[in-house]
């Protein structure tokens, strides 16, 4: 049964479904191992059935698969890696460990392969295929025709591959009793059989797109060689060895080491790949001076509790830096060898490249983008980028192009379609600028754009841009986002940026983005005229899609809209814990159909099925939050001292009455208030206030945004929270005498701030901030806090010479003596981000001056808690500490001076 996209309409559910409030009851913290999640979601290429995982922590997973046309279902109990066959008939996953499962859709017809230790489809146009291999003494290969039903069986299969149109199956053997491997292909069509190499084993196969030609690796302690066989060929021959010229100091990379210094779409990054049209073999070398490391393990231990009657003070640590733990370094490079000429590798990278060669969309073009960064530059200590330069690389000849020097790094830089342009987003010049691979003219292409590009952000950076949508076809146009609409501008800088969606966004505060479907895609091709947007109303927060017509500028056509939320790219990394991800629709790849997910605070995000955006279908359903108290929530504005206007959410409790007086807790990091018609997990805090199960047990939280104010981080929050809670004061139903404070990592340092400026609040949490400021402004251990507050988050806008005032201001440390709310600090050893000494010092000094403090610290755990043991625990200290000084509940005992809770340790 279809509804309206108006979808995001909560109060049918409300009126409908909700029990009366005195049969609900609260939340508790065990909750959030059997509180369900919707994950693996997949669609069949015809846009016919649906498959999903439904799961939780404690109870482990279920495998669903539906149709979208029809009543049939399926479930299946501890079953996940599910494939759909190309022709949406057959569905295949693993069910209780080792057994494969293949279903036909539609039917009850189910076929179980026992002891499989892996499995592969084949894919492309014939995905016919199924290959799987067993748990056995022979290493069993069974191949399986899904269409005829016939069966043939290898034995001593070490590793086997599909080419990419399931036309060849590449197979690896050897015996037990010697070290020699077998390659050999079979003639999917014909049942031919050819073995085409015979040597030490190998590895990181890779078939051209036409499945005419493959490459391999065999893996040696002497070096590892590259090998190329066509089909046909009666055997492989190797391309690439050491003595091969331009390999001089060289290796070749295999899939055993990280690489994370090139980005191809669709592919391996560290394996060999043919180009587009298969005239080229890429592959990924090293230095040979190049040193791995590898890192320590960690253990699990308990917590260590301090508090200020303690006689005495926690030891120090030792600093992460003198602990052996490295980093894999990360020296691949990327060399290509062409096909047509073989008589050398042309290396691609240097090791001064900082690692972004990226042939994008096109790897069939001539030349590769690469960027040379200036890592021994003064500037990138304290900057949260470096200089660089943007360059061509001839994949013909190595030949470099310099397109532009010495410019403020840009995450920006890509190159078109067709490969004819590079495009790249300046952050001081605020502007995007092509370069025109075939003349060698650079142009400001968006300098006709009225409105800005960038975002004006308050933090002391360069402005980064609004990104970048997509290219049109034969690369005519790039689609450039301002803060609300969508531009169409001419890469050659000739003619006027159009405005597509009319003025309209910036009219009515409704913020436009493109929705490409194409996964493989790093910037989207529109091959067609109809483009497909989700928007955002900058005021309500109120989500919805359109449709518009690229040849027709002008108002999109509203396809379905409303009060929740369904997605929408995120401006602003959300600190609230347990906010449900935007989903993004997921669509048939061969049809116009796509899978949505739509929620609201008091509607789960339940997966549903769309043809059109206007009416969805809902596959699951979901409400675990109905047996509980809940919580709804709404975005309160307020006024800021200096008069400007402030925006936050207040999360109430469902069954809220005006005439009582709640205590209230205040939760702030940036912005959050995007988040307002977002549904909240209830998650075990690793950190950071656990929103749902306070709200449950009678409190009120506000989320006020932080406006910021260079120079002045510590007092910008000060303001926007102390007016937000004076502003709140004056509701009769907040209690201004039970109001608490509580913020992680940036937020713990705004906790301990406010801490040291204000008697306001009873009581505040502060987990893993920053309290003395010029001492981390030179900590050279972790974060480089020079950037964190000249440029950065920190926000102080000077360096410390220029400004020292500034960073004795907006030290916590330094106003300790003017403490009186009590204050528990979380903070742990391993803490890489903010170093221990931080809080250690906060907390000794506090403790020194008689000051209602305590520190919680928990062995093997960093800036986040991981185990979920430990968050329980620290969730649990959490509500007892706020019960005690906001509710007048009695103490638990750790905080009187033992160091047990509830018996535990």
């Amino acid at each position: 049964m279809q509804r309206s996209i108006i979808y995001f309409i909560i109060a049918f559910h409300i009126c409908i479904c909700s029990p009366v409030w005195a049969q609900k009851k609260k939340l508790d913290l065990s909750e959030a191992a059997i509180w369900p999640y919707i994950s693996a979601e997949k669609i069949t290429d015809k846009g016919n059935y649906a498959s999903y995982i439904i799961g939780s922590q404690a109870n482990g997973d279920t495998l669903v698969i539906r149709s979208l046309i029809s009543p049939w279902e399926r479930k299946y109990l501890h079953s996940s890696g599910l494939q759909f066959s190309a022709n949406s008939r057959l569905a295949v996953f693993r069910s209780k460990g080792d057994t494969l499962c293949l279903i036909t859709l539609g039917t009850d017809s189910i076929e179980y392969i026992p002891h499989v230790s892996s499995y592969k489809l084949a894919s492309g146009q014939r995905q016919d295929w199924l290959a799987c291999q067993l748990k056995d003494s022979t290493r069993t290969l069974l191949l399986w025709n899904l269409l005829t039903g016939t069966k043939l069986i290898y034995t001593n299969v070490t590793d086997y591959l599909f080419s990419d149109n399931g036309s060849v199956l590449l197979l690896q053997t050897s015996t037990n009793t010697a070290e020699v491997y077998e390659l050999a292909l079979c003639d999917l069509l014909s049942g031919r059989m050819q073995v085409v190499s015979k040597g030490s084993r190998a590895s990181d196969f890779s078939f051209d797109r036409l499945s005419k030609q493959f490459a391999f690796l065999r893996i040696s302690s002497r070096g590892n060689t590259l090998w190329y066989c066509k089909l046909g060929m009666d055997s492989a021959i190797r391309l690439v060895d050491s003595a091969t010229p331009g390999m001089s100091g060289y290796s070749i990379l295999d899939r055993g080491f990280p690489t994370n210094t090139i980005y191809i779409p669709r592919l391996y990054l560290d394996a060999p790949f043919f180009s587009g049209d298969g005239r080229r073999i890429f592959f990924v070398i090293r230095p040979n001076s190049v040193v791995w490391h590898t890192a320590s393990g960690d253990t699990l231990s308990k917590v260590s509790i301090w508090n200020y009657l303690d006689e005495v003070v926690p030891p120090n640590r030792v600093l992460p830096h003198d602990q052996a733990v490295q980093r894999k370094s990360n020296n691949g490079l990327l060399a290509v060898l062409n096909l047509s000429d073989m008589s050398r590798i042309i290396p691609l990278q240097q090791l001064s490249d900082d690692g972004t060669a990226n042939l994008d969309n096109n790897d069939s073009a001539n030349y590769l983008i690469t960027k040379f960064s200036h890592p021994v530059s003064k500037e990138s200590k304290w900057r949260s980028y470096n200089s660089i330069d943007i360059s061509l690389v001839s994949i013909n000849d190595g030949r470099k192009i310099w397109i532009v020097k010495n410019i403020p790094a840009s995450n920006e830089v890509t190159v078109s379609t067709s490969g004819r342009y590079v495009i790249w987003y300046e952050r001081a010049k605020r502007a995007y600028f092509c370069y025109n691979i075939r003349s060698g003219a650079t142009r400001n292409i968006t300098s006709s754009i009225p409105e800005p590009i960038y975002k004006e952000e308050d933090v002391g950076d360069l402005p980064a841009s609004f990104g970048v949508g997509g290219w049109l076809k034969d690369d005519t146009a790039i689609l450039i986002y301002d803060q609300y609409d969508i531009w169409q501008v001419d890469p050659e800088g000739k003619r006027r940026a159009i405005d597509l969606t009319g003025g309209i966004g910036k009219k009515t505060g409704v913020m436009f983005r493109i929705m490409n479907f194409d996964k493989d895609a790093t910037i989207p091709a529109v091959l067609n005229d109809t483009l497909y947007l989700c928007a955002l109303n900058d005021s309500s927060r109120s989500n919805g899609f359109y449709r518009m017509t690229v040849s027709k500028p002008g108002r999109p056509l509203k396809l379905g809209s409303g009060s929740g939320m369904a997605y929408f790219p995120q401006r602003y990394s959300f600190d609230i814990l347990g906010v449900a991800d935007w989903f993004y629709p997921i669509k048939a790849k061969a049809a116009d159909v796509w899978l949505m997910k739509v929620m609201s605070p008091s509607e789960y995000p339940n997966l549903s099925v769309t043809h059109d955006f206007r009416t969805v279908q809902r596959l699951t359903v979901l409400e675990p939050q109905m047996r509980f108290k809940w919580y709804t929530s709404s975005l309160l504005h307020w006024k800021l001292p200096d008069g400007k206007i402030d925006q936050g959410i207040l999360y109430k409790p469902e069954d809220f009455s005006p005439d009582k007086k709640y205590p209230i807790i205040f939760f702030y990091y940036e912005k959050n208030a995007d988040a307002v018609n977002s549904y909240l997990y209830p998650e075990l805090s690793p950190g950071t206030l656990n929103i749902p199960w306070f709200v449950s047990h009678g409190y009120l939280v506000f989320v006020p945004d932080i406006q910021f104010k260079v120079g002045y981080p510590g007092q910008s929050v000060l303001n926007c929270v102390v007016s937000a809670a004076k502003y709140l004061m004056g509701k009769p139903w907040v209690d201004g005498n039970r109001m608490g404070i509580e913020g992680h990592s940036f937020g713990g340092y705004e906790t301990n701030y406010i801490v040291s400026k204000t008697h306001l609040f009873a009581a505040a949490v502060s987990a893993a901030g920053t309290t003395d400021i010029p001492i981390a402004y030179g900590d050279a251990s972790s974060v480089d806090w020079m950037n964190f507050f000249e440029f950065s988050q920190g926000r102080i806008g000077a360096d410390i010479g220029t400004r020292p005032a500034l960073y004795a201001l907006n030290s916590p440390i330094l106003n300790a003596g003017n403490v009186s709310t009590p204050l528990l600090i979380m903070s742990n050893k391993a803490d890489y981000a903010v170093m221990w000494y931080q809080d250690l010092s906060w907390f000794a000094i506090l403790q020194h001056l008689g000051k209602k403090v305590w520190l919680l610290q928990y062995d093997g755990e960093g800036h986040v808690l991981f185990e979920k043991h430990n968050q329980m625990d620290y969730s649990i200290r959490m509500g007892q500490f706020f019960d005690y000084y906001l509710k007048g509940m009695p103490p638990p005992i750790w905080m009187t001076g033992e160091k047990k809770i509830d018996g535990k340790e």
